[in-house]
């Protein structure tokens, strides 16, 4: 079982503008603090560092993992709504935009100064002397007993299939391609599926192909997945033993080039 962890939203945003907005801005701001990086120790690629803070994400990635239920059917946020809604952040001051050349590299605002527990504890004696569950106790009783925030890495560690999960995410976002700050319960569980199938180093391979058809101009192939979508389609296109180093070569494929493959990504069921 996987040890909870928390962060912290401030009562000032009952009095803040995002309160009294459109809902589906709250959201994700709520979501971008949840999911940004909590370790006070930068997370170090060879393009990019994530700091306190800040998470590396995409458009397609924020839509995915923020359906909701409308009218008795699940709607995901399309693409132009992810990115009014994160201008409209900029414009209010929660987030910036991280200037890099990698990914959409956030950062939110104050993000450190709201969460740090020991910011709340002065005001503790004003609350309730019969509560013992308020947030600042929780915070301290957390500390105390050694659990730390966001560890759900960590305790995967603790058996083979943790350490494979962790592993093939590693491995995925050494590649470059769509890099993922976190390890999600959706890609554990696509992982977990592609391994019933394929061994580790069939999907190391198949990463390793795919990352070389899309940075290399000799072959006509664009479409970047995200790591989940990636093991559900792209995986049997990707093995070695679908040949993808010459099937997606341009020059076998003189209608096809790096900048027209529409019909090739409708042929695959892109």
């Amino acid at each position: 079982m996987e040890k909870e962890s928390y962060f912290i939203i401030n009562r000032k945003i009952f009095e803040s503008q995002i309160w009294s907005d459109d809902p589906h801005v709250l959201k994700l701001f709520i979501w971008l603090i949840g999911n940004a990086r909590h370790n006070k120790i930068p997370k170090r690629y060879p393009r990019v560092i994530i700091n306190r803070g800040e998470l590396v994400t995409s458009l397609l990635e924020i839509s995915e993992n923020n359906e909701y239920v409308s009218k008795n059917s699940i709607k995901k946020w399309s693409r132009a709504k992810v990115s009014r809604m994160l201008k409209k952040l900029i414009k209010e001051k929660y987030i910036n935009i991280v200037s890099d050349t990698y990914g959409t590299h956030i950062k939110v605002c104050n993000y450190d100064h709201y969460q740090q527990p020991k910011r709340y504890q002065a005001n503790s004696s004003e609350t309730d002397a019969n509560s013992s569950e308020t947030v600042v106790k929780q915070e301290r009783n957390r500390s105390e007993t050694g659990v730390s925030i966001n560890k759900n890495d960590k305790n995967d560690k603790n058996d083979k299939n943790g350490n494979r999960y962790i592993q093939l995410f590693d491995y995925w976002n050494s590649k470059e391609i769509i890099v993922h700050r976190k390890l999600t319960d959706k890609m554990k569980t696509k992982i977990r599926v592609a391994l019933e199938n394929r061994t580790e180093e069939e999907i190391i391979r198949a990463i390793d192909n795919y990352a070389t058809v899309l940075k290399s101009e000799e072959y006509y192939w664009t479409y970047e997945w995200i790591f989940e979508d990636f093991l559900v389609r792209g995986l049997s296109k990707f093995v070695d033993e679908a040949h993808p180093l010459t099937n997606f070569l341009s020059k076998n494929n003189p209608a096809q080039n790096k900048t027209n493959n529409a019909e090739a990504l409708k042929e695959w069921g892109e």
